[in-house]
């Protein structure tokens, strides 16, 4: 039984010239309250009743259509007359430093994201807000992710220096601070350097978390979560010890001649060693390589 509409002020552009949030008591057709805005909110809103506790309250999330572009949340419920929270902003007029007690805002948009939004925000089942402005941004607001777990380890954790890290067989989610949980392994980010020493414990990353409005300051930096996982990386003059047997020997190219000839099969690890010229194939050549180097140590 309420509406909530954006009404703009005596300046379109013009800051803290009127700009509001008004609740509108549709059983009486009255104005219950207004909460001023810095600018315009031009568009839409859009209304939640995930977070009602059964006394009937929902979430309201507006847009200023002004730089840098604020996301404002209104808390409602029904025979509430004015609002339960406003946050004061300072701005300048002909020099004079003046205060106005707003809308709270959820954030803040920051350096190259700042721009006029005339797109009404859509929400997803999580609870993430989406939408667009001029600077050509797509944006998701969303829970904060707070960790990475780490549910299937990658198919091949064994490499030799040099190689790069595969993700294949990797399997990772996320947890949000509103208790999601979510599949993210499309989504997580690695190095793809060629592998040293250092990379035994391998770093990944969820970068989808970049900033948020704490303590009323805009641009607070995310700590992404990373997970740290267990390689083997073997020291690359080992190339070509297929038997891990410690040293490079005509064995070796016995077992890499007999897979090439379909006699035997070779685990992921044999075949990353066995893989002489790193052209990602195990054959004749990669044989004749490991016997190459086998009698050049005798």
């Amino acid at each position: 039984g309420r509406a909530y509409i954006g009404v703009c002020g005596s300046s379109q552009f013009g800051l803290y010239s009127g700009h509001n949030i008004t609740v509108i008591d549709l059983a009486h057709m009255e104005i219950a309250y207004t909460v001023p805005t810095r600018g315009y909110p031009q568009t839409s809103g859009v209304l939640t009743t995930g977070y009602d506790t059964g006394d009937g309250t929902v979430y309201v999330y507006f847009i200023d259509n002004i730089t840098p572009g604020k996301i404002r949340v209104l808390r409602d419920r029904p025979g509430q007359t004015r609002p339960d929270r406003t946050v004061q902003e300072t701005y300048s007029v002909g020099g004079q430093t003046l205060t106005c007690d707003v809308a709270p805002v959820l954030l803040t948009l920051f350096d190259a994201h700042a721009q006029y939004t005339v797109c009404s925000p859509v929400a997803d089942a999580d609870g993430t807000l989406y939408f667009k402005n001029d600077s050509g941004y797509l944006f998701a607001v969303g829970s904060a992710p707070q960790s990475l777990t780490v549910v299937s380890p990658p198919s091949r954790t064994t490499y030799t220096e040099g190689e790069v890290f595969s993700a294949d067989g990797l399997r990772v989610t996320a947890v949000f601070a509103n208790g999601t949980v979510r599949d993210v392994t499309d989504s997580i980010r690695f190095s793809q350097a060629p592998l040293t020493a250092d990379d035994a414990d391998f770093r990944i990353v969820y970068p989808y978390a970049l900033y948020h409005d704490t303590d009323a300051l805009a641009g607070t930096r995310c700590t992404q979560p990373v997970a740290v996982l267990s390689l083997r990386i073997m020291p690359d003059l080992l190339r070509g010890d297929v038997d891990d047997d410690g040293s490079v020997t005509t064995a070796d190219g016995d077992l890499v001649y007999a897979y090439h000839n379909a006699e035997c099969t070779l685990t992921p690890t044999q075949l990353s060693r066995a893989d002489m010229n790193g052209d990602s194939k195990v054959n004749a050549l990669d044989a004749a390589m490991i016997y190459a180097k086998a009698n050049a140590a005798a």
